[in-house]
């Protein structure tokens, strides 16, 4: 069997770096991993082909976005041979060898249209979701009224146990980590490259879904994720986020999609500045947080 491990790196050499010594000691006749690199200027290429001879990086001029990375390199890694199955990885993740054995192993002849994902943990040792449940729209507009806790509990669902075996089930994960047969990845689409960042995982699982595939946690396989603990949420990323979000509705619901991610977003950022400016009475992070949903309010009515 021979598989094929993909990183998209785009600076933060650091992260890039503490993973590939997680990933040093997999075997080499059987794991082919491959770096996309989105146009770093810290020397990323470089010092990785330097210090982690194993690893083949493909260069690409600049940064286009996650989706368009991974499918860049699984493209190119295919040129020169075939893959049993694709793994998809965050280069800011902390892992042992067992963790993507573990994963490669809960394949088998009967498990054609099932996508794995392993068991995620922040750095402080607490379980990090990477497990969602599709929405309805009416759930998906009632968030707007709802804390950022409240809201991420109604996108998480609920977990469902597999019976007689390791696996957890929702109905997709996200792109920490996901693995599957690379034929698979090819029948659903690969990854849309019109989303630059946020969404395009959720895009790829919708559309896995309607295909008939269904995704697994293997509760056995375990890794940190370092990234998701500490992001901290910038008015650029916000904005990426919110584009994403009407892309992605507006491409699988045509019309009422659109408006609906208008809708949410206007009502979502109006009872975040009516809060945040309450509480901006006494502290200065509530008052940026107000600020920036005014910007967003306004950008929901141009895009």
């Amino acid at each position: 069997m021979r598989n094929l491990l993909i990183l998209v790196t785009y600076n933060g050499f650091a992260f890039t770096r503490n993973c590939l010594f997680c990933l040093q000691n997999l075997s080499s006749s059987e794991w082919k991993i491959v770096i996309a690199d989105n146009g770093s200027s810290d020397n990323t290429p470089e010092k990785v082909k330097e210090e982690f001879p194993f690893v083949e990086v493909y260069e690409l001029k600049a940064n286009k976005g996650f989706g368009f990375a991974n499918n860049y390199a699984f493209k190119k890694a295919n040129e020169t041979e075939s893959f049993d199955l694709v793994c998809f990885l965050n280069n800011d993740t902390l892992l042992a060898p067992e963790t993507l054995e573990i994963l490669k192993n809960s394949f088998n002849e009967n498990q054609n249209k099932v996508i794995m994902a392993p068991k995620v943990f922040n750095s402080d040792g607490s379980i990090q979701r990477n497990d969602y449940c599709f929405l309805s729209p009416w759930q998906f507009f009632s968030n707007a009224f709802r804390s950022v806790k409240k809201a991420d509990e109604i996108l998480h669902g609920k977990l469902n146990t597999i019976p007689s075996t390791s696996f957890l089930q929702n109905d997709w994960m996200n792109g920490v980590c996901l693995m599957m047969k690379a034929s698979a990845f090819e029948q659903i689409g690969m990854f849309d490259e019109n989303f630059f960042m946020y969404y395009e995982d959720t895009d790829f699982a919708y559309r896995a879904k309607q295909s008939g595939y269904v995704f697994y946690m293997n509760s056995e396989s375990h890794l940190t994720h370092l990234g998701g603990a500490s992001a901290k949420s910038s008015l650029s990323q916000s904005l990426q986020h919110d584009s994403s979000q009407y892309y992605f509705y507006k491409k699988h619901f045509g019309l009422k999609g659109a408006l609906l991610s208008k809708l949410f977003r206007m009502v979502r950022s109006g009872v975040r500045i009516l809060s945040f400016s309450l509480l901006g009475i006494f502290k200065q992070d509530k008052r940026i947080k107000a600020r920036l949903h005014v910007k967003l309010f306004v950008n929901a009515f141009r895009k």
